[in-house]
């Protein structure tokens, strides 16, 4: 199975006994390929005088989407003229038919400036809800075997489906199928609940529209990029409603910075990311200048479809070196394309998420001074195509990842490296499946290297030149559509002049500010009382109901997550919902009347040690930390390097993300009538299994501070010691920290460690640095 220019210039396509062929992969982008982004005429300009920018860039946004949509599907631009805005919160777009526009990305253009702490995303265009089966649709496929690149199916019946539907065209991950490509054969402690796919948390839903119908031959407007067998589960097709997602939407001409603590280079307190999108199509951005952000530039979700990314840049992020950090250009969804884009000392520069379905493309996109390798990251992302793209310092890889990133395993399947170049070049080829590289430059590896017959492997003859055509996307989608479709995905110039528009008004961002300050006024506290040897809120018993977490155990997959439950100080970068990075209010709605949240802080900061044994514990040099990660008090210091290959902690100071989530939760309480029971400490760490202990913040290894802890377990006796100055005083700081960041909420149970074996004399301590607390502060 091949593809290469033909002898009249078409490009000639080769397929496997089984019809399987390398996937046209020129759907991919705004429109479905090949349509101009358009200019949106302004509605609205900002400038950057005046108060909160925020406040007042985000009255725009609102009110011009209140505006009706025009014929074309638009409400029209919000336009900020040059000059610095400081932002304090995320740029939220939530209608369709939106743009964000500046006068220009670079340093005398539109800046928008990432303030304080938080790890959230400066810019944040999403809708809401989900997709929607509609009932009484499914149908499965008839065909025995739809191969790659099909864009046909034989349906049993085509009963209520009509031309111009959408549909899902699921391919279920079945034990079968799992079995096949060797994801049930992971090591380790438990690996079958823990590293090995799981039936149905690697499906494939492509999101389609039928063009034509034909008896029970169903076509559809993109191909699929897995193929599906019967044997292994073979497929279905459902019409949908997706009434929450939004459309017609971009962010254009800015220049983004987060703003970071110069004096620690590793700062992680600070904006994570950039501009994050989901729950979107037909959206795009386009040229933008990001710095400093810790990771996503771009971070397009699971549910984001014909989206151009273009002429973007994403400079100097500020982190530590390690998982999740540094991943630039992502997306998780399908018909993306990245184009014109570059990054400087990423991580992880242009990838692709979890089962991505595809087509998903990069074209011409180039990074300098890399320090990880760029491809499909998770788990089986298929129809990637990387067309002249170039890495200066790590490798482009299509491979199978085993266990890295919690069994991410296959990463990529029919998917394809076209001309492109990098220090590394693999092509592994999965079970069933197969990944290529045609025309690359740098040590190759794997048995999908397509080499030119004039290459002798591992010489230089003939290396520089590269295979025709030049490039695979820009010729598919000549052929589809015409030279016209190259001409418009070229760069243009973007309107900067607001017309006749009219700028916003003091007015309305008075009226903003009133409405914003009304919809975050505290409800009623409903405080938590004691009445006759009972707790009590309203009058009514308290502590209905215990709520825990899963302290230890946790998957980034969508599908897998919502098991390990709501844990209030989880991180998942870019991902939000239940067994992820919770929504706070989501988790109060969800708890019964009176009830109550049993939190301390997580066993392990990463994923990896949860396989428990000693192969599982050692140093860790690569940083390479598996999400989600279970948050701890304690910042680290940006100085050295800890177990974990992340820098060490300094126990003086404390952890800004963590605290803001739990005063979030304490103050949600207060106003919900619900309980948070908080655990100062968690003995878990110290006692039992080395790989329990090997991360722990205050283990000597993993600090800046002098604890004099002993190297392995058990620990719990010295770390209770409070005989020891520097443990004594560390202790009494966080002791200290978790009061003041509490001080006023009426809601909050004090607990010291929900397993605590030790001393009283400790016990004795933390008393008595309570009431020394309380008398300073009158409580």
């Amino acid at each position: 199975m091949s593809v290469k220019s033909g002898a009249d210039g078409k490009l000639v396509y080769r397929r496997d006994a089984q019809g399987n062929r390398v996937i046209d992969f020129s759907h991919a982008g705004y429109g479905g390929g090949g349509e101009a982004i358009p200019a949106v005429p302004v509605k609205m300009y900002v400038g950057p005088e005046g108060g909160n920018h925020r406040r007042r860039i985000q009255a725009a946004i609102d009110l011009v989407s209140a505006m009706p949509l025009d014929a074309d599907g638009f409400r029209g631009a919000v336009l900020l003229s040059k000059g610095t805005y400081n932002i304090d919160s995320s740029l939220r777009i939530s209608a369709g038919g939106v743009v964000l526009r500046g006068e220009g990305s670079g340093e005398d253009g539109t800046i928008l400036v990432a303030n304080g702490t938080s790890r959230r995303s400066l810019i944040v265009a999403t809708g809401e809800g989900e997709r929607a089966e509609v009932k009484g649709s499914r149908v499965a496929v008839a065909d025995s075997y739809v191969p790659v690149g099909s864009t046909t199916l034989t349906l049993e019946k085509t009963d209520g489906l009509k031309v111009g539907d959408r549909v899902v065209v699921q391919r279920p991950s079945t034990p079968e199928w799992i079995a096949l490509v060797g994801m049930n054969a992971f090591p380790g402690w438990r690996p079958e609940n823990r590293l090995h796919w799981q039936p149905g948390s690697r499906d494939i839903t492509w999101d389609r529209v039928v063009p034509a119908i034909d008896g029970t031959r169903v076509s559809i407007d993109a191909p699929i990029t897995t193929a599906l067998e019967r044997k292994y589960g073979g497929g279905f097709v459902y019409r949908y409603e997706f009434r929450g997602r939004i459309s017609q939407v971009g962010v254009e001409n800015l220049r983004c910075v987060s703003a970071y603590d110069a004096a620690r280079p590793a700062d992680e307190e600070h904006a994570w990311f950039c501009i994050t999108l989901d729950k979107v199509e037909n959206a795009w951005v386009r040229q933008v200048t990001a710095l400093h952000f810790v990771s996503y530039v771009v971070n397009a979700g699971a549910d984001t479809k014909w989206l151009t990314v273009e002429d973007c840049e994403a400079l100097d992020p500020v982190s530590e070196l390690g998982g999740y950090r540094r991943r630039v250009f992502y997306t998780a969804g399908q018909l993306t394309l990245f184009q014109r884009c570059k990054s400087r000392r990423g991580r992880r520069d242009f990838i692709v998420g979890h089962t991505a379905a595809g087509p998903n493309v990069f074209l011409n996109c180039s990074s300098l001074e890399s320090t990880g390798y760029s491809g499909p990251i998770e788990s089986w992302a298929s129809g990637v195509l990387y067309d002249n793209v170039k890495i200066r310092g790590d490798a482009l890889r299509l491979i199978n990842r085993d266990v890295a990133g919690q069994g991410s395993g296959w990463a990529a399947a029919n998917s394809v490296l076209w001309n492109c170049e990098a220090t590394d070049i693999e092509a592994q080829s999965p079970p069933g499946a197969f990944n290529q590289a045609y025309g690359s430059k740098g040590v190759a590896g794997g048995d999908g290297i397509i080499y030119d017959a004039r290459v002798i492997p591992y010489r230089d003859f003939y290396r520089a030149v590269a295979v025709e055509p030049q490039s695979l996307y820009l010729t598919q989608l000549n052929e589809r559509l015409g030279a016209q479709a190259v001409e418009l995905i070229n760069r243009q110039d973007i309107p900067a002049s607001p017309g006749g528009a009219r700028q916003l008004s003091d007015e309305e961002v008075a009226a903003f500010v009133k409405r914003e300050t009304n919809r975050a006024k505290a409800e009623t506290i409903k405080p938590l009382r004691s009445e006759n040897g009972y707790f009590t809120i309203g009058g009514e018993r308290a502590w209905t109901k215990r709520i825990a977490f899963t302290w230890f155990q946790a998957q980034m997959p969508r599908s897998l997550a919502p098991s390990f439950g709501p844990a209030i100080t989880r991180f998942a970068p870019g991902r939000t919902g239940l067994g992820l990075t919770d929504n706070l209010e989501e988790v109060a709605n969800a708890m019964p009347p009176r009830s109550v949240f049993y939190h301390h802080y997580g066993l392990w900061y990463d994923r990896r040690r949860v396989n428990h044994n000693y192969d599982g514990s050692p140093e860790q040099r690569t940083g390479e930390v598996w999400a989600p990660f279970m948050e701890l008090p304690w910042a680290r210091s940006g100085q050295g390097k800890a177990w974990d290959g992340l820098s060490k902690y300094d126990l003086t100071r404390f952890n800004p993300w963590f605290f803001d989530r739990v005063k979030g939760f304490a103050d949600l309480c207060d106003e919900r009538g619900l309980i948070l029971y908080y655990n100062f400490y968690f003995q878990h760490w110290l006692v039992e299994s080395r790989s329990h202990y090997v991360d722990f913040p205050w283990r000597p290894a993993n600090t800046i501070q002098q604890t004099g802890l002993a190297d392995e377990v058990p620990a719990a006796n010295s770390f209770y010691d409070i005989s020891h100055p520097v443990r004594r005083e560390l202790h009494r700081l966080y002791i200290r920290k978790s009061l003041d960041v509490l001080k006023d909420n009426a809601n909050v149970v004090y607990g010291i460690d929900r397993e605590y074996t030790g001393p009283l004399a400790f016990v004795n301590f933390w008393l008595d640095t309570i009431a020394e607390w309380e008398k300073e502060n009158e409580k």
